[in-house]
């Protein structure tokens, strides 16, 4: 073997022996936790937030049969007035469900909602009535569903808890006033208390006189709340004369028969 092969022959050797050198640069491995030492603990995953649910509010007033519906529409305008009491809805949902008829130019959600509530008129039995009372409630947000139903003629109203699908044990029974030319005005006295206390929900606070303030400038006009429509307002009398009697029905669901309840209406 020639000097120079013998001379390369001994210089691939010694690389190969001694490996290659590491660069000042490279990142070197961890070393291993000593004997007894704890491990680090990992990072805290973040925590995932979901939405704010909405509890259900108010209550939501039904014409069970068309037949009910002038006195449906007359205690939707007392519930849907009174701020504890009103669904979170828009007026076109409110007059369907009072029994109001679409016209043909109707979305189809307001035709359905029209088709459903014709079906619990005709429903062969109490529970498939119930049923589709209490799915009607949990689309339409409200924990309370009352029915208008006629009873002999006369404007009955049940209260139907949306959870459990069960009614109230007490019935209201509205008032008929007929005109001379024989036009009839239904009242539901006492009914927004009584169903607010089915809710659990204090009456509203009397209005107190709040010291004037600086004017402030006009601001754009919002968009009128759908109880403030005139269909709400349009046939409601106000039963605030001295003097006019008032007749509140209520029964138990499970009692002998009616407890009549008569009272006066101050001025």
């Amino acid at each position: 073997m020639s000097p120079r092969a013998a001379a390369g022959a001994l210089l691939t050797v010694i690389l190969a022996t001694a490996g290659s050198p590491a660069r000042a640069d490279e990142p070197k491995p961890p070393a291993p936790p000593a004997a007894g030492t704890p491990a680090a603990a990992p990072p805290p995953a973040t925590p995932v937030t979901s939405a704010p649910q909405v509890q259900p509010h108010g209550a939501v007033v039904v014409a069970v049969g068309d037949a009910a519906s002038p006195a449906a529409r007359a205690l939707a305008m007392d519930v849907y007035r009174d701020a504890l009491l009103r669904p979170p809805m828009d007026e076109a949902t409110a007059r369907v469900l009072a029994g109001e008829a679409n016209t043909a130019t109707a979305p189809p959600r307001l035709k359905e909602l029209a088709d459903l509530r014709g079906t619990i008129g005709r429903a062969e039995s109490d529970l498939v009535a119930r049923r589709l009372l209490s799915s009607l409630g949990v689309e339409l947000g409200v924990p309370l569903v009352v029915a208008v139903t006629l009873d002999g003629g006369r404007p009955v109203a049940r209260a139907l808890r949306v959870q459990g699908a069960a009614y109230e044990r007490v019935e209201l029974g509205a008032t008929i006033e007929t005109a001379p030319d024989g036009g009839k005005t239904f009242r539901w006295p006492g009914a927004t208390a009584t169903l607010r206390g089915f809710l659990g929900v204090a009456a509203a606070e009397p209005l107190r006189p709040v010291a004037p303030k600086a004017p402030e400038p006009p601001k754009p006009a919002a968009p009128r709340p759908f109880y403030k429509s005139p269909w709400f307002w349009g046939t409601a009398g106000v039963v605030a004369a001295a003097g006019i009697t008032v007749l509140v029905l209520s029964r138990t669901t499970g009692g002998p028969g009616d407890i009549h309840l008569t009272g006066k209406v101050g001025p």
